[in-house]
């Protein structure tokens, strides 16, 4: 059974607010790193399952390639990041974690591991492991969405009313 379009709407809105919530406390978050801002972390993320070209972390993140471009250059200087030869292209080159960037990824995962415990402290695990559940779910499922709107493009109104005009989906 689908869910109804007023349940749809007031998850939508929960998310707004969580989404915001979350936006508001990383501005609060102590900086692991000296050298290295917040936003930079998805970058982080997205190499810690291998090295990967600028191109598919800017994918992967859902950014733009000169923003990543910018980062990673950064990131490389203050040795978070290191350039690594291509095995498939020699010529190429792909963006791995250096080992000062593992260590701050393992420092980044267990300080929020921290913050979230401390949150989530009332909670039982049977709780925990049910909303880890629906948002695994939810995520796996605006990925599916998302690739399918950016390998076709808005199709009719009503998609290309949800898309601004930098491309990004809207809330």
């Amino acid at each position: 059974m689908a869910v109804s379009l007023g349940m749809a709407s007031k998850v939508g809105e929960d998310l707004v607010h969580l989404m915001k919530a979350m936006s508001a406390l990383k501005h609060h978050v102590p900086r692991l790193h000296p050298d290295v801002e917040t936003s930079a972390y998805p970058v982080l993320f997205a190499v810690s399952t291998g090295p990967l070209r600028v191109s598919a972390i800017a994918e992967r993140i859902h950014s733009d390639v000169s923003t990543v471009s910018r980062q990673v250059s950064h990131l490389v200087q203050v040795r978070i990041l290191e350039k690594v030869s291509d095995p498939a292209d020699g010529r190429a080159q792909n963006i791995a974690l250096a080992p000062d960037g593992k260590q701050l990824l393992e420092d980044i995962h267990e300080s929020r591991g921290e913050m979230f415990a401390t949150l989530m402290s009332s909670w039982t695990t049977d709780e925990a492991q049910d909303f880890d559940h629906s948002l695994r779910r939810l995520n796996d499922d605006l990925t599916r969405t998302f690739a399918a709107r950016s390998t076709s493009g808005p199709t009719d109104r009503s998609d290309a009313s949800t898309t601004t005009t930098t491309g990004k989906e809207s809330m």
